[in-house]
């Protein structure tokens, strides 16, 4: 039996209570829900750090509960979901902007609190979602959230100022530019097409459901419903193309793909069958594409060599090294610019938003922990959903929908962030709620999660053991990482507090780690030294610190040790290029960073603000000499080296 357009109970039967029992019972009740919560999600960007709207989105919630409809109800992804939120408030401890004031790029990346406010909001919208058991409610539901991302792409359209990707594809360029042209007072602002590109993965799909669902007879109101999916889906296509956003698209063709072989495989397997080939194939696909990039030299050397994949894999780099210095707590909530720039990049002011792959950035802000939870809820989320699917009888549009925008969300997720780190996060967990609700709603040919709770169990059960069995296996390097980490958040917060990136000149970052009280810090990395003498993360911060206060014998013997532990990454070798120039080994610097980026310009930077205007000329031509050794033809460090030794013989 198909479900009603009408407004009848998705619980009990509505004549049991009044009013607001058969109100909140009703299916348009979520709708109004998830209203009230894009509502706040305006309140929260207009007014960030406001607690206006945690109560409007909450609201509903609470006259759920007094209508006798549980707020909040049990999903799959429960535990996870705590384990993210749990990992949110650790993020905002280790962050050195908790307050949310000292954002670098405050349109469109938040810090400290604001940021836990905007995850809030969108686990309300799984909560929303997610509990949805019939396909009205999904339907109501779609009003908004269709309405919601056709309004973001129409105002992407009128007011990004479109010169700013006039490098991109022209013709895309001048069209939408030309359409800007009808609207006085467009392009002055607006959100990011990366960002807009995004949240159309996750809001066409369920355009798409509408679509489908003018195809069923037995939907009353099909072809409003219809018209209305065609329409908001139409502009949010539309800006998907003129975007030019390369992440998004690869994310739906490898959707696509990804559904091409589901149907594929379903043409000669159903049920369990079904799902245990498609994903066969995917693992043995995965193989061969790996195997054949790695054994094909000039295949791998066209990809590596290319320029947008390059600066992409340095960007990963530079950002996994932020990653190991701060495993357990994460750097903290919205600090990845000034982190990554100081303590990646070694560099005096930021060099970039983010990492632009999701899963590090969440790794950055929120500690491993935080990325486990969410590759664990997204995971949950898709093999259950994929068993569903296998099992199905019927259309279960939700499902579809909610596993397509996960699978894209995810792919487009491994090039660019486009929720997660910015105000656009408000729909990030809603892949997810789609696809638990139409697993929910699914029919099935098969019992398909037999004893689903003791099955949970063991699943909990098996984590915890494993988790035992890794930290007993690697007690030692973990409790100096613990340690490690914890010194890092304690410099980071105590130097990053202190120091303006945007005055650097005014106040410099070697006289913030002279006047600052580390001992703490250094305390962490010492005790972390003791478990273990090659610990990477302190003996770079140790070096860092000595070197700005002048001890360049220790910050040598820090920077070596690091070497000699077998450690070769950017970091290290940047410290101890630094640590041998100090030391007059000019030649050997060289030879430890010529392959690094930034190397010259941060010796040149040295040579004056460490060494010059310190009146310690030797090491000021020590650092020109290295600079000038790395690039020969640099006819202005070499005039500046001239200066430096001409003090040199001064009496």
């Amino acid at each position: 039996m198909k479900p009603s357009f009408t407004m009848q109970s998705s619980d009990k039967p509505t004549k049991n209570g009044g009013w607001l029992f058969r109100f909140v019972h009703s299916p348009v009740f979520p709708m109004l829900q998830v209203m009230c919560v894009m509502g706040a999600w305006g309140l929260w960007y207009a007014q960030p750090r406001s607690w206006y709207a945690l109560v409007l989105a909450l609201a509903p919630f609470a006259v759920s509960a007094l209508g006798k409809r549980p707020p909040f109800r049990a999903t799959p992804l429960d535990l996870p979901m705590a384990v993210f939120l749990l990992t949110l408030g650790v993020g905002l401890w280790a962050t050195f902007d908790r307050v949310g004031t000292r954002a670098v790029f405050p349109q469109g990346i938040p810090t400290g609190w604001p940021v836990i406010t905007g995850h809030i909001l969108a686990v309300l919208v799984y909560y929303t979602i997610a509990p949805i058991k019939t396909e009205a409610e999904r339907r109501w539901l779609s009003i908004p959230l269709l309405l919601f991302g056709a309004g973001i792409n129409f105002y992407l359209l009128m007011a990004f100022d479109w010169t700013r990707l006039e490098d991109k594809i022209d013709i895309l360029f001048r069209f939408a530019q030309w359409i800007q042209s009808w609207f006085p007072g467009g392009g002055n602002g607006g959100m990011h097409p990366n960002t807009a590109s995004r949240m159309v993965l996750t809001f066409l799909p369920l355009g798409l459901t509408l679509i489908a669902d003018a195809r069923d007879a037995g939907v009353r109101g099909r072809k409003a419903w219809g018209a209305y999916g065609i329409v908001t889906s139409f502009i949010m296509a539309f800006a998907l193309v003129l975007t030019s956003s390369r992440g998004a698209w690869l994310g739906l063709v490898g959707a696509l793909m990804l559904t091409a072989l589901w149907w594929l495989v379903g043409r000669f397997a159903q049920g369990a069958a079904r799902f245990t080939i498609f994903f066969a194939v995917l693992g043995v696909g995965s193989v061969i594409g790996v195997g054949t990039l790695w054994l094909w030299p000039a295949l791998r050397t066209w990809v590596i060599h290319n320029g947008a994949v390059t600066n992409r894999l340095a960007l990963f780099s530079q950002s996994w090294l932020v990653v190991r210095d701060y495993p357990f707590t994460g750097a903290g909530l919205g600090s990845f610019p000034m982190v990554h720039g100081i303590y990646a990049r070694l560099l005096h002011v930021p060099a970039t938003a983010h990492a632009h792959n999701r899963m590090l950035d969440i790794a950055i802000a929120q500690g491993i922990p935080g990325l486990l939870a969410v590759m664990s809820a997204q995971g949950i989320a898709i093999v259950l959903g994929m068993y569903r699917l296998a099992h199905i009888k019927g259309r279960a549009p939700a499902l579809k929908a909610g596993l397509f925008a996960l699978i894209a969300v995810i792919l487009a997720g491994w090039t660019d962030d486009a929720f997660y780190i910015t105000w656009a996060n408000i729909p990030l967990w809603m892949p997810a709620a789609l696809v638990i609700a139409g697993a929910r709603q699914t029919p099935t040919g098969h019992p398909p999660a037999p004893r689903n709770r003791q099955v949970q169990r063991y699943l909990v059960l098996g984590i915890i053991v494993l988790l035992g069995i890794f930290t007993a296996a690697f007690w030692t390097p973990l409790r100096a990482l613990w340690y490690t980490n914890l010194g890092a958040v304690y410099q980071t917060q105590l130097e990053l507090q202190t120091y303006d990136s945007n005055n650097y000149d005014k106040l410099t970052l070697d006289q913030v780690r002279q006047e600052a009280n580390l001992s703490i810090a250094e305390a962490y990395f010492n005790r972390a030294l003791m478990i273990n003498p090659s610990q990477v993360t302190a003996r770079t911060r140790l070096a860092q610190i000595a070197l700005a206060r002048g001890h360049y014998g220790e910050a040598l013997s820090h920077a070596q040790a690091a070497w000699d532990g077998g450690h070769r990454d950017h970091v290290t070798r940047l410290v101890l290029g630094d640590a041998l120039t100090a030391m007059g080994e000019v030649e050997a610097a060289v030879e430890v960073v010529r392959e690094q980026s930034d190397a010259k310009v941060r010796l040149d930077g040295q040579a004056w603000s460490r060494y010059w205007v310190n009146g310690d000329y030797q090491r000021a031509a020590h650092a020109w000499r290295a600079a000038l050794l790395l690039d020969p033809g640099d006819e202005r460090v070499r005039q500046w080296l001239e200066k430096a030794e001409s003090q040199l013989d001064e009496p």
